[in-house]
């Protein structure tokens, strides 16, 4: 199921995401990670739960809801790659073997971006007056934006700039620009 199954549909996509992060959860507890069967574990449930996230289009305005990435399939994720980038070249058979590196690093990459559309709410909350909350939305924003253009350097991130989220915390504080 986790390793040879495609991931062809919904239905496919929910078993894979829930069997194979049940089964990766057990193998944690029993502290094997990185061997061939955690990380078939873990592609399934990567790929049943990156279907949904990517996938899954609302039907009649209404869809499943937020359902992104999986906290701890994120975490454990990063730590395989964090593992993989440690290892020699030649030490990587496995994880090239049953992951596919490259597309993960773009999802969690993707996962991360998700959080700069939160700037839209920050707008929308400064329209209405409720600055205090804006600000701590900004601030957030700000420091997902630092962190995506450190890893990716770039100074434009899906039409956001650090000078944009800064001006939305300073009007956040009661100051414009100009005030400062």
């Amino acid at each position: 199921m986790c390793w040879n199954t495609p991931t062809d549909g919904l239905q496919t996509a929910f078993r894979k995401l829930f069997s194979c992060s049940e089964w990766v959860r057990f193998l944690q507890g029993r502290g094997e990670f990185y061997t061939p069967t955690y990380l078939k574990g873990l592609r399934g449930w990567y790929e049943g739960n990156y279907h949904v996230f990517t996938k899954v289009k609302p039907a009649r305005a209404l869809g499943l809801g937020p359902f992104g990435m999986q906290g701890d399939l994120v975490t454990s994720l990063s730590d395989v790659i964090k593992k993989y980038d440690e290892l020699p070249v030649d030490q990587r058979g496995d994880f090239d073997r049953y992951l596919r590196i490259k597309e993960i690093r773009e999802a969690l990459a993707e996962v991360q971006r998700q959080d700069l559309k939160w700037f839209d709410v920050a707008r929308a909350l400064l329209a209405s007056g409720d600055y205090e909350t804006a600000g701590l939305v900004s601030r957030h924003v700000l420091k997902v934006f630092d962190a995506v253009s450190r890893d990716t350097g770039d100074t434009i991130i899906d039409g956001l700039t650090r000078p944009i989220i800064e001006q939305a915390i300073e009007l956040s504080a009661g100051t414009t620009p100009a005030d400062s």
